[in-house]
C-alpha cells in the first residue's frame, strides 16, 4: 500500500501538464495542490509572508533553517566570482547554426576570436542593422548583413568562437528570442561535439540579476528582496560549482559553454524586459547579498509553492540530506494575501493513461 501510495503521490505531482480533462465516467481525479519541486523557499509562500508584515530575512530564514543573509566575498564563494569582472557566461541558444542579432540604442563590434587573439571587422555593426553569425563548416564561419532583404557576406570568414561586443551602452537584440540584453557581451562559441555554435552573454552578477523574471515586480517588497536574494545566492553557487568559463570541461563547453542557463533550468533570465523599477530597486537594495550555510553561499532552490509544507530536497532528488533544504511549514502559501492560483488544482486522467504512467497492466 505504501508504494501505491507513493506513486499516487508522484502522480498528483506531475500531471499537470496532461490534456484536459475528458467527459469519460471513468477517469480519475486526482486534486493536488502546489507547483514545482517545492524545495527551498515557497516564492507564493513568500509573498504571503511579506503580506503578513515579514522581513526579507525572516522569509529566507525560515525557508532556508540555520542560514543567515551574508555577502559575496572571498571566503563566500570562489574566488573567480569576485575576481573577473564578468564570471557569468549566461547560455542562450545551444548549438544553433545560425545566430541572428540587431544593436539597438548604438552599433557593436563583431569580432573573431582564435588562440587568445581578437580579429575584429573593419566596419561595426549599425544600431539597427540586422546581422547574423553562420556555421559554414566544422571551423569556419562568417558574420553576414541584411541589406534589402538579402544576406550579405560582412568581411572575410574566420573561426568559429566571436564576439559582439556593444559599444557606448547599447545592447543586442535576439530576433527569434525575442528578448533583448545589455551591461555584457555576446559569446559565440563553437559546440564541440554539434554542427552549430552556442550563444551565450556574459555578464556580471548585479546585472545578471535585473534581468530576472522570476516573480512579478508588482510584489510586495519584502518577497522582491528575498527573490533577489535567493537568486543571487544560486546563481553564485551554480557558477561556483560548474566553474570559470576559462576552466570549462570538454563537456560544459559542448553543453552550452556556460555556467548558468537563461531558462528555468537554471533561472529565467529574460535581459531588458525584466528591468523595471521595483525589482531593480529591490536588486540595488539587496546589492551583494547572498544567503550563507556554513560560511558558504547556499544552493537556494526556490519554486512557486508546496502543497502546504516544503520538500525535503533527498526525497525530490534522491541526494544526501541537506540541512537547510529540510521540510519547513508552507502554509503561507495559501492565504488570501498570496493569491496563489495554484493553491488546488485537479486532473482527469483516463484509468489507461494512469495505468501506463505506472508501469500497471489497468487501474481501477
Amino acid at each position: 500500500m505504501r508504494r501505491i501510495a507513493l506513486a499516487l503521490l508522484f502522480i498528483s505531482i506531475v500531471t499537470a501538464g496532461f490534456p484536459a480533462p475528458s467527459d469519460a465516467a471513468d477517469d480519475i481525479v486526482i486534486t493536488g495542490s502546489g507547483w514545482g519541486h517545492g524545495v527551498g523557499m515557497s516564492q507564493y509562500g513568500a509573498k504571503g509572508m511579506a503580506s503578513a508584515g515579514s522581513s526579507a530575512s525572516q522569509i529566507l530564514g525560515h525557508y532556508y533553517s540555520g542560514t543567515s543573509v551574508g555577502t559575496v566575498n572571498g571566503s563566500t564563494v570562489k574566488s573567480f566570482v569576485v575576481n573577473e569582472a564578468m564570471p557569468l557566461w549566461v547560455g542562450l541558444m545551444q548549438n544553433e547554426t545560425t545566430v541572428t542579432f540587431k544593436p539597438v540604442g548604438g552599433g557593436a563590434t563583431v569580432c573573431f576570436e582564435s588562440n587568445g587573439t581578437t580579429d575584429c571587422l573593419p566596419t561595426a555593426a549599425g544600431k539597427g542593422q540586422l546581422w547574423r553569425y553562420k556555421v559554414i563548416d566544422a571551423s569556419t564561419c562568417v558574420y553576414e548583413r541584411q541589406v534589402a532583404g538579402t544576406w550579405t557576406q560582412q568581411g572575410d570568414e574566420g573561426p568559429c568562437d566571436g564576439t559582439v561586443r556593444p559599444n557606448g551602452g547599447s545592447s543586442i537584440s535576439f530576433v527569434y528570442l525575442g528578448k533583448t540584453f545589455h551591461n555584457g557581451v555576446l559569446r559565440l562559441r563553437k559546440d564541440p561535439d554539434g554542427a552549430g555554435v552556442h550563444a551565450v552573454w556574459q555578464t556580471a552578477l548585479e546585472p545578471y540579476l535585473k534581468g530576472i523574471a522570476e516573480v512579478p515586480s508588482s510584489w510586495p517588497t519584502a518577497a522582491l528582496r528575498a527573490q533577489a536574494i535567493a537568486a543571487r545566492s544560486y546563481a553564485v553557487s551554480r557558477i561556483g560549482w560548474r566553474g570559470s568559463a576559462t576552466s570549462f570541461s570538454s563537456s560544459r563547453k559542448a553543453s552550452c559553454y556556460c555556467n548558468l542557463y537563461a531558462t528555468t533550468y537554471d533561472q529565467a533570465f529574460v535581459g531588458v524586459a525584466a528591468e523595471s523599477g521595483a525589482w531593480v530597486s529591490a536588486v540595488n537594495a539587496t546589492s551583494g547579498k547572498i544567503v550563507v550555510a556554513n560560511g558558504r553561499s547556499a544552493e537556494t532552490f526556490y519554486s512557486s509553492s508546496s502543497g502546504g509544507r516544503t520538500e525535503a530536497n533527498q526525497h525530490y532528488w534522491g541526494s544526501s540530506p541537506i540541512s537547510y533544504l529540510q521540510g519547513v511549514d508552507d502554509s503561507a502559501a495559501h492565504t488570501a494575501a498570496a493569491g496563489n492560483p495554484h493553491s488546488s488544482w485537479s486532473v482527469s486522467v483516463a484509468p489507461s493513461t494512469l495505468a501506463g504512467k505506472l508501469g500497471f497492466s489497468s487501474v481501477t
